[in-house]
């Protein structure tokens, strides 16, 4: 095993030798010529410091208020101190001795009081331009050992006693150039105890696989972590990416693995571009515009995220086939949002609570949630008329709902005279007329090929501004009857009548049956369907 040390701020990659005493400046020196099971140590940043007095943070607010502080003095613009919920933030304004003001909004609980740190940094000075690679992998492992690359090096006792913080500071304060860290084609690199500050990208992953990098810090960059040109088979475990543009960024990278990060006042927490089969457990992603974010990505699965004040919560774009178990979107303004995406499934339960516009935004195709409890008053928004398609939630408060645009239907125990549950359909607009009716299958039974097929359910109207009626579609097999949908419609008064629909198939097969209910002069009359019951003679 071959070990490099590196120091940014007294190595030389001309003079020295990578010993620890004759360190290299760089990590792309040190890195060249390695490959699995050898290992680059770089030196530590300095140690953070405690400040003067007392600090307060306050929930979604950029001001921070000392007491007894010394801001001024100890602090200098693009600083990063500690805050009550473990995390560092950046100060872009030094209003006085007890005022300073954050780079992004603090996501946490609000805290007075609270005896900060300042962060100790190493500076990579300026970058020229936002593609400029400051520090570079050289080398990659193999598929039986790593290449390590490892910072927080105290290279005077060659122990690994601490951390190392790359900070880029620009003679234009606003700009955050560089990419703090680059794989380009690499693979099976172990990356741990680096961390980059203030660059356009802190760690960025191309054309890269099966890497590991273990509790980055990538805040107050535009990307934090960037995985793009198929870079697959990547694992993350706990990245700190706050106060960035997309705190983490996949794009046309699949199957990669991301545990407890934390995403916290960017723009974007976890940005899925193009992006299959890809795997998030216990994302924290608060105070963002959107907490998790797919777009024409599939497949991917997140499990127990926390997606609170964000404007989106949790965000499908043109994405289909993804799993989400037991998320939490509280106080967002769309807790879950969906449009034109297709067969995504939450699991476990669904928890949300003060999403301002809706617990969940929904415009079309079929979606499915085993389990809700949303707190909200307004459920689920956004339909498209005639878009045809259903949200369903298995369990809410004991119940199943089905929403779709300009009606929805619930079940609920029995109140029509019929026994255990009964469906309650509720058309909520004129559209939702006899040609767009809505539409629920209530049984589907095999049938013989011979001898005539009774269908009876109970239905029962609240008012005569609705109509019902049972369906059985044509074509599904072969039958004696008319060559068109078969339907028997609800007689027009408020009693609970039996609606019976026949037909005599000439072919064995499955067939299914529906109900139907659709407005004739109220949007809020509803017709209740229960007690079914089928035979064949």
């Amino acid at each position: 095993m071959t070990i490099k040390y590196c120091s940014w701020a007294t190595g030389d990659d001309t003079t020295g030798n990578g010993s620890n005493t004759l360190p290299y400046k760089t990590i792309n020196k040190a890195s060249s010529g390695l490959t699995g099971g050898d290992e680059v140590r770089v030196e530590k940043s300095p140690d953070p410091t405690a400040l003067t007095g007392t600090v307060g943070f306050t929930l979604n607010s950029t001001a921070v208020t000392g007491s007894g502080t010394l801001f001024t003095t100890e602090l200098v613009i693009g600083d990063f101190i500690l805050a009550p919920d473990g995390q560092y933030y950046e100060v872009i304004a030094l209003v006085s001795d007890t005022s300073a003001t954050l780079y992004k909004k603090y996501p946490s609980a609000s805290i007075s009081g609270y005896s900060s740190k300042k962060l100790g940094v190493t500076d990579t000075g300026a970058s020229a331009l936002n593609t400029t690679s400051i520090q570079i992998v050289s080398s990659s492992g193999t598929s039986s050992a790593f290449l390590y690359i490892s910072g927080g090096w105290d290279l005077s006792t060659e122990m690994q006693t601490g951390q190392t913080y790359f900070r880029q500071m620009h003679g234009t304060f606003s700009n955050r150039y560089g990419y703090g860290l680059y794989l380009s084609g690499k693979a099976y690199t172990n990356i741990a105890r680096l961390h980059f500050l203030r660059y356009n990208t802190g760690i960025y992953y191309s054309s890269s696989k099966n890497n590991t990098c273990t509790s980055p810090t990538c805040n107050s960059n535009g990307w934090g972590i960037y995985y793009t040109g198929s870079s697959n088979d990547n694992t993350c475990t706990s990245p700190t990416c706050n106060s960035n543009t997309y705190g983490i960024y996949y794009v046309g990278s699949s199957n990669n693995t991301c545990t407890s990060p934390t995403c916290n006042s960017n723009t974007y927490g976890i940005y899925y571009s193009s992006s299959n089969n890809n795997t998030c457990t216990s994302p924290t992603c608060n105070s963002n515009n959107s907490g998790i974010y797919y777009t024409t990505s599939n497949n991917n699965t997140c499990t127990s995220p926390t997606c609170n004040s964000n404007t989106y919560g949790i965000y499908y774009g043109s994405s289909n086939n993804n799993t989400c178990t037991s998320p939490t979107c509280n106080s967002n303004s769309i807790g879950i949002y969906y449009t034109t995406s297709n067969n995504n499934f939450i699991y476990g339960t669904l928890s949300t609570m003060g999403n301002s516009s809706g617990a969940i935004f929904w415009n079309s195709c079929y979606n499915y949630i085993n389990k809700a409890s949303l707190a909200e008053s307004t459920k689920v928004t956004g339909f498209t008329y005639y878009n045809g398609g259903y949200l369903y939630i298995n369990d809410m408060n004991g119940q199943s709902y089905i929403y779709t645009d300009n009606g929805n239907i619930v079940t609920q125990n029995a109140t029509a005279g019929g026994t255990g549950r009964e469906w309650k359909f509720s058309p909520t607009n004129a559209i939702r007329n006899s040609v767009y009716p809505l539409c629920l299958p209530i049984a589907r039974f095999a049938v013989a090929s011979s001898g005539q097929v009774t269908i009876t359910a109970y239905f029962k109207k609240s008012g005569t501004g609705v109509a019902g009626a049972l369906r059985c579609r044509y074509g599904q097999i072969a039958w004696s009857d008319a060559a068109h949908d078969i339907v028997s419609n609800c007689p027009d008064d408020t009693s609970r009548n039996p609606v019976t629909l026949q037909f005599t198939p000439t072919e064995a097969g499955v067939v299914e049956v529906e109900a139907l209910a659709w407005y004739v002069s109220s949007t809020t009359n509803t017709v209740i369907v229960d007690d079914i019951t089928i035979s064949q003679s």
